[in-house]
């Protein structure tokens, strides 16, 4: 699935895991579920009790992004 070649510059990732089922749900498990993730700046949500819902990763969880302070 990887190629590894320090040697040749060689670096390559088979496509078929973008589409990988399994390979998915680890990336959810160990990237996004268990991990801070960038949800938006703070120009998006400029007023104090603004809010910004965001959904992501295949919309498995949405989280909400507030201002609270100026």
């Amino acid at each position: 699935m990887l190629e590894d070649d320090p040697v040749q510059h060689k670096y390559r990732l088979d496509r078929s895991s973008f589409t990988d089922a399994d390979l998915f749900e680890l990336e959810l498990k160990y990237i996004f579920e268990g991990n801070w993730v960038y949800l938006a700046h703070e120009s998006q949500i400029p007023k104090v009790n603004d809010y910004l819902t965001v959904s992501s990763a295949g919309s498995r969880w949405s989280s909400p992004a507030a201002r609270m302070e100026s």
